[in-house]
């Protein structure tokens, strides 16, 4: 993935205007970082176990989680299983919030962004780490 110097090169806009692109990506940049940082702290502190745990239940109860190889599913898609509960949850909350006329927190769309960044984790590398890795 280029890095926000090549981006800089290739702008036809004026750096850190409202409208540049330059700028967006440094703001992209920054923002991502900040996610990762946060995300492998949360990923020592808790790993996968709550994700698959979920994902499990979720199967025994009979919803139809992404399946693996020849039919089965596998830790990665019970991990998606337990990252949707969750997404599902905050989205729940923000459900709310507009129920009230109200905007969602700002940790409400964090911790979405973060969710379904796990989900291209997971499905890229096949996992989520677990605690203390």
């Amino acid at each position: 993935m280029p890095d926000a110097e090549q981006w800089e090169l290739k702008s036809e806009v004026i750096p850190n205007s409202p409208n540049s692109s330059v700028e967006l990506i440094n703001w992209w940049m920054q923002k991502a970082e900040g996610e990762a940082r946060a995300a492998a702290n949360k990923a020592r502190e808790y790993g996968a176990g709550d994700l698959e745990e979920i994902g499990r239940r979720l199967d025994a109860l009979g919803v139809k989680l992404p399946m693996g190889p020849a039919g089965a599913w596998r830790t990665p898609q019970l991990i998606e299983g337990g990252i949707y509960f969750y997404i599902v949850g905050k989205m729940a909350r923000w459900n709310d919030a507009m129920s009230r006329g109200e905007a969602v927190s700002d940790d409400t769309i964090h911790d979405i962004i973060v969710y379904c960044r796990m989900i291209q984790r997971t499905r890229e590398v096949g996992g989520w780490p677990n605690a203390r890795t």
